[in-house]
């Protein structure tokens, strides 16, 4: 079911994409830093991250994560290590976490991942601002993640 659920996101992503290349407009003048438009959509997109991380779904979903990373018991202790690996490893050393079976953790990590489609359901809005961005401004997300993760610290997910 987890690999179904991250199917069902990589597709929801590359159909956002896809949508957006599709309605791509011919641009004579480059998007980048110190333009105004760079700086509109710049603007725009931390406004919109910074939304859709406020929300009530958002913080259900850190909770959940944090939860689950507790019990986990990983060596690394880095929730934003690709979950497949973090899943694993809690699925094959079982007896070293605080899960009392590998249904337990399946169970809540299941949680965490339809909460991350709630999210990504909800704020298709952004996502589609972000495709739309980056093909016009390649470079707009690499200031916004660091200044982003500054604000929010562990709590920042991309």
């Amino acid at each position: 079911m987890k690999n179904l659920m991250l199917l069902f996101s990589a597709l929801f992503l590359f159909c956002t994409y896809t949508m957006q290349s599709q309605n791509d407009v011919n641009r004579e003048e480059p998007c980048f830093q110190g333009t105004n438009e760079y700086t509109e959509r710049y603007v725009k997109l931390k406004t919109m991250y910074k939304k859709m991380l406020d929300s009530e779904e958002s913080k259900k979903y850190m909770i959940l994560v944090r939860d689950y990373m507790a019990k986990a018991h990983y060596a690394k202790r880095n929730w934003r290590e690709e979950e497949s690996t973090v899943n694993d490893w809690v699925l094959n050393n079982i007896e070293k976490t605080g899960f009392k079976d590998c249904a337990e953790a399946e169970a809540e990590d299941y949680k965490i991942v339809m909460a991350n489609w709630e999210i990504m359901k909800n704020n298709e809005e952004l996502y589609l601002y972000l495709a739309e961005s980056l093909e016009i401004c390649p470079d707009i997300t690499s200031n916004l993640v660091m200044e982003l993760t500054k604000e929010y610290g562990p709590d920042f997910k991309f």
